[in-house]
């Protein structure tokens, strides 16, 4: 009995000791239940709210691109995209599999893009795996939508271009900003975040920070599986403690251009079937009137389907993405000529009546210099020498002037130097000189290298926009504008926030007589029975003057110079460049159009001049028209 008293004490003891060790631990548990409560309450009721809510972006559309007429050349349309949400998802990989089952899609595809995306967005952020999905795909979803957690329909803005592969290089492309990217904007404190599209190309590019709008932010409520829920009372009061967090998203910038998209629509539809380039400026102002290049994409498409073109274009050996009427350059051929003609004529080595025997080419060294027409031109003067665009006439002033001095004449009017236009990726293009020879090749300049650069051969090399340039630049009596192709920034609501105007670069004093020569030749070149281009360039409607060329892009030998070139492997046949000027008479549209291995100068870039020039005054001669109408009803 004694020894159990004495554990029946021992365990009294250890109950009292469990009783207050529950009380203290209660107290403790009761302190911490205050605190949460009372203390930091309001701080866990967010975060619980956060559970149910959905934090979600509304991108600013971008800003428009209209023409000089406000046509509408680029806009924003909706798409809705079919996103999975990881946070929401157990096994992503399933829910795709299960998805691309229902809508009929292939699974690897879908599961491929989804695991590109994932790499550069956040666990909780919404990924695309099926951007711009059709309706009946949407159907199916929403239909099916508690199958599948994590899954949802988004709408977004996307861009859209109405004219496709027309004038696509000039306006440009968007994708999604990289990781790299990313860390880089930061860096610089730009505001750029995880799925934001960029501009890739031309003037989505060059004008991204006009263009690029500011995107908003707003809350949904969404349950369990990341679905939206439709908004009740409760949930209404859940989002209104938010309403301090949401922003507005601000559209940006729109632009207005100095394109003519009815011009451009004409330059087009001439390339159709060619590769090349097609640039059309305002001599008076340095406007960019038309700019077109061949081979193109549908910005739209390759948006929206990057990674699935890409690959294609790349290995497409005529460069689709290049634009080639900045980013190209090649030899410009006969069209050079006056720029040689001009170095003559002011260092008085030749004058206006300056008589040359062309026989077919001359003995220089050890080489034959052919001209293009085998008998030759017999007697010619410059002004005929430009009319039948003979060689040797310009073989026999090369001699006397020299490299350099032809050379500078060419930098003068614009060409071989970046022109400064608003366009990402311009190349300078290449004018030789004796020091360019020594610095490239650690070789001297060679005579008869001079020869071959005074017809535009050789070393010399121009993108269509610098030829355009020079022949506006010589057309205008001797002013070099900066080419520009936006004219003013509209702000959203359709006011002007910055205008851009003509930038006078240099000029060069024209002697009047030098001037009416080259000016007369040019007029021959394509009104005269013996010009050039007399058959396939001359107008019915307006005067144009102009100047053809065409560049071997492989040396020939004597047997083979004078072969039929359309009967060339395509590779090895020339290539052909025309710039036309109207009206004669103080210019107003300069057109330069290159054609890649097109063969004939006059008869195949020929007539997409004359096409655009036709186009341009058929408009002129409407626009006066309308005036004189609005004159007469004013004044009735």
């Amino acid at each position: 009995m004694l020894g159990e008293r004495e554990h029946v004490e021992e365990l009294r003891i250890r109950v009292h000791f469990i009783f207050y060790f529950i009380v203290f631990m209660f107290f403790i548990l009761g302190l911490r239940m205050a605190f949460l409560q009372i203390v930091e309450g309001e701080k866990y009721r967010f975060f619980s709210q956060e559970n149910t809510l959905k934090k979600e972006k509304i991108p600013g559309p971008r800003g428009r691109i209209f023409d000089r007429n406000m046509q509408l050349l680029v806009d924003n349309r909706l798409q809705l995209d079919v996103t999975l949400t990881p946070q929401f998802s157990k096994d992503p990989k399933q829910t795709i599999q299960d998805l691309a089952t229902l809508i009929g899609k292939d699974f690897d595809e879908l599961w491929l893009g989804y695991r590109r995306r994932q790499n550069r967005l956040a666990k909780f952020s919404p990924i695309p795996v099926v951007p711009d999905a059709s309706w009946e795909t949407v159907v199916k979803i929403e239909t099916n939508k508690s199958r599948f957690s994590g899954i949802d329909v988004e709408p977004k803005m996307r861009r859209f271009y109405p004219f496709e592969h027309n004038g696509a290089h000039l306006l440009g492309y968007l994708s999604e900003v990289s990781k790299r990217e990313l860390a880089r904007f930061h860096e610089q404190g730009q505001n750029y975040d995880n799925g934001d599209w960029i501009g890739r190309f031309g003037l989505e590019k060059e004008w991204e920070r006009y263009l690029r709008g500011r995107d908003g932010y707003r809350y949904v409520v969404v349950d369990a599986h990341g679905h939206r829920i439709v908004r009740s009372d409760s949930s209404q009061n859940v989002i209104s403690s938010y309403l301090g967090r949401s922003t507005t998203p601000q559209p940006g910038k729109s632009l207005i251009l100095t394109i003519d998209q009815a011009l451009q629509n004409t330059a087009a539809k001439a390339m159709e079937g060619k590769m090349g380039a097609v640039v059309a400026l305002d001599p008076r102002t340095g406007e960019v009137l038309a700019m077109h290049s061949n081979p193109g994409f549908d910005p739209t498409i390759l948006t929206s389907h990057r990674g699935e073109l890409w690959t294609n274009f790349m290995k497409n050996p005529y460069g689709p993405l290049s634009n080639k009427a900045i980013q190209d350059h090649y030899p410009p051929g006969s069209t050079y000529k006056i720029v040689t003609a001009l170095a003559g004529l002011k260092e008085g080595l030749i004058t206006t009546k300056t008589m040359v025997k062309c026989n077919g080419g001359i003995h220089f060294g050890r080489r034959f210099y052919h001209c293009h027409k085998k008998g030759g031109h017999g007697w010619v003067n410059l002004q005929q020498a430009i009319k039948q665009s003979c060689d040797v006439y310009f073989y026999t002033l090369a001699q006397k002037i020299g490299i350099d001095l032809i050379s500078e004449e060419g930098f003068r009017l614009g060409l071989g130097k970046l022109t400064g236009i608003r366009l990402p990726g311009e190349i300078p293009g290449n004018l030789p000189t004796e020091e360019w020879k020594r610095k490239t090749y650690n070789a001297p300049w060679l005579p008869g290298e001079t020869l071959s650069a005074s017809i535009g051969q050789g070393a010399n090399l121009v993108t269509p926009l610098q030829l355009a340039l020079s022949y506006a630049t010589f057309a205008n009596g001797g002013d070099l504008y900066r080419p520009y192709i936006v004219s003013k920034v509209l702000n959203e609501e359709g006011n002007t926030i910055e205008r851009f105007t003509p930038q006078l670069l240099g000029h060069q004093s024209i002697n009047k007589e030098f001037y009416k020569v080259i000016e007369d030749g040019l007029h021959d070149v394509v009104n005269d029975p013996k010009g050039t281009a007399y058959w396939s360039v001359r107008s019915k409607d307006v005067e144009i003057s102009g100047k053809s060329g065409t560049v071997q892009v492989m040396s020939f030998g004597k047997d083979e110079i004078y072969q039929k070139c359309n009967l060339l492997p395509f590779e090895k046949r020339h290539h052909a460049w025309f710039v036309g000027f109207a009206p004669t008479e103080k210019p107003e549209i300069v057109v330069a159009t290159f054609g890649m291995h097109e063969c004939g100068g006059s008869t195949s870039a020929g007539p997409v001049v004359k096409a655009v020039i036709e186009e341009w005054n058929r408009l002129r001669q409407n626009r006066e028209a309308t005036k004189v109408a609005k004159k007469t009803a004013n004044y009735r």
